[in-house]
């Protein structure tokens, strides 16, 4: 039996449509008692709002992923840099959003804040340095990557009905649909025409970013690394080496 109390009544109308509101009398009932209206309400973990936008699950998201990073960095910072940026990697995973949507760069900051406080690395340091230092991509890159596996798969499915309607918002609502215009951002993004997106995969997508990453960021990451590995004692230097000078100099590649 369903509860009216643990329920919501939440109206996603077509942008062509009036709201309707629970002033228009269109009210419904569980078991004689009413449901009320809200305007976003958490299911399964994400938070579904009236007019579709993702702001709200974006930014909830963030305040998840900011948790998530803090218990890591609690639970296991006696670790080595390089297994926490993995324990962060496997824990605070992103999620599916509409990839042109200004909000996501607000998760990215916090997960480049993470990874400087894993890495141990000064609040400024370049964030052009840690996609290659933590052998990762960034989040926009991230979730493409996961975007393009999600609609492939869905695109391939056995079921008949999520092979339809992958189709039908990829191929025929394109840019008003979520999927539509994460297809289109994705072929843009990494250089395929639209009709070639089945190339698109997770492979090709590390290789376009990786394959346009200075040789010079990669001489400094290198020196990074084992410096970290050096105050982490990994690496044993001459003696006379302390460790404020090890950070010191992890400070000053970081920054200039």
């Amino acid at each position: 039996m369903f509860n009216a109390s643990k329920s919501k009544c939440l109206f996603c109308p077509a942008k062509r449509c009036p709201r309707i509101t629970d002033k228009d009398n269109a009210q419904f009932y569980i078991n004689g008692c009413l449901v009320e209206y809200v305007d976003q309400w958490p299911h399964l973990g994400h938070f579904i709002s009236s007019d579709l936008d993702d702001k709200y699950d974006i930014l909830y998201r963030m305040d998840v992923l900011a948790g998530q990073i803090n218990n890591v960095l609690s639970y296991f910072g006696a670790l080595y840099s390089f297994i926490k940026v993995r324990l962060l990697n496997t824990y605070c995973s992103s999620v599916l959003w509409d990839l042109n949507h200004h909000a996501i760069e607000s998760v990215g900051t916090t997960w480049r804040r993470g990874l400087r406080r894993v890495f141990g690395l000064p609040y400024n340091a370049h964030s052009y340095l840690l996609p290659s230092l933590s052998c990762g991509l960034p989040v926009l890159d991230e979730l493409a990557k996961r975007t393009v596996v999600f609609i492939q798969k869905c695109l391939s499915s056995d079921s008949t009905l999520v092979n339809f309607v992958a189709s039908h918002s990829v191929g025929y609502s394109n840019i008003f649909s979520t999927l539509g215009r994460n297809v289109h951002f994705c072929c843009s993004r990494y250089n395929v025409v639209n009709d070639d997106f089945i190339r698109l995969n997770p492979r090709y997508i590390w290789c376009y970013f990786f394959s346009r990453v200075d040789v010079r960021v990669l001489r400094t990451v290198f020196m990074l690394l084992h410096l970290i590995c050096v105050r982490s004692g990994l690496f044993v230097l001459d003696s006379n080496f302390l460790y404020t000078d090890v950070q010191g100099l992890i400070d000053w590649l970081a920054i200039n």
